[in-house]
């Protein structure tokens, strides 16, 4: 399943901020990027009850960034997040996507006061990069990376200003997801974080190679060891016997690839 955009949203508070209400069914990963007033952290939380897990938390001068994700979360058609604190100046955005079950964070990385966040290591198929700017002074922060997704500017005595943005990259390699910004001094505290995430749905298929004999005999020891050869290479492969149901003196070998799904005993 190719990895796809549910739906998203954000808000901003000085004491606070509650989401709107977003429809996340259909959705099997959740992140959200908070931006805070250091000295005041935020409370992260959502409706559904969720168990959340920190990819990145960093804090310079008075910005402090949070990176959150949920695989396989409980849904709901009216989903609201929150990061309670008060004075904590907030601005959150959060972003649901399908075609993520099962994967997990590959990496995760952040850029202090320059355009670019990264590199963060990508791996075989689709992976899903979440990258996001925050800053405690004014200005607009846009990304020139993906799609942006929410951009909050920074309200005087209210909230922080906070974009987040994602980008489906395909294959091992590394990406640095860039912004720019508007208004925001080159010294001012810009912090940008940036994660990857795998998805197993849309990775390389398993490959399965079938050789016609008994299930036992000559090859049964070869087989395994190419078997453990794949492992260590981390090919998802895998040799297994079939029987042809022949006399031995008609009995032949034949190579099947099937690289669709692989053939289990």
């Amino acid at each position: 399943m190719a990895i796809s955009l549910i739906t998203h949203g954000g808000q901003q508070g000085l004491n606070g901020a509650v989401s709107p209400a977003l429809n996340t069914s259909g959705s099997d990963f959740i992140t959200a990027v908070v931006a805070t007033y250091s000295p005041v952290r935020s409370v992260w939380s959502d409706s559904a009850g969720n168990t959340w897990t920190t990819a990145l938390s960093y804090t310079d001068g008075i910005c402090a960034v949070a990176l959150y994700f949920a695989f396989s979360p409980a849904v709901s058609a009216s989903h609201t997040f929150a990061a309670s604190g008060s004075g904590s100046s907030v601005a959150l955005a959060v972003a649901a996507f399908s075609g993520m079950a099962g994967g997990s964070l590959l990496g995760f990385n952040y850029g202090i006061n320059v355009g670019s966040c990264g590199p963060v290591a990508t791996g075989a198929g689709d992976n899903l990069i979440i990258s996001a700017a925050a800053s405690g002074w004014k200005g607009v922060l846009s990304t020139t990376s993906g799609t942006l997704l929410e951009a909050f500017p920074q309200v005087n005595s209210y909230a922080f200003a906070s974009s987040i943005a994602y980008q489906v990259v395909t294959g091992v390699g590394s990406v640095a997801p860039s912004f720019s910004w508007t208004g925001v001094s080159g010294g001012s505290s810009i912090v940008l974080p940036v994660a990857s995430f795998s998805s197993p749905a849309s990775a390389r298929k398993s490959r399965a190679w079938i050789l016609g004999d008994q299930g036992h005999g000559p090859l049964e020891r070869p087989l395994r060891d190419w078997n453990r050869r794949f492992a260590l290479i981390g090919v998802p492969a895998r040799v297994r016997y079939v029987s042809q149901r022949r006399p031995a003196s008609t009995r032949r070998f034949r190579w099947h690839g099937d690289m669709a799904q692989p053939t289990r005993k």
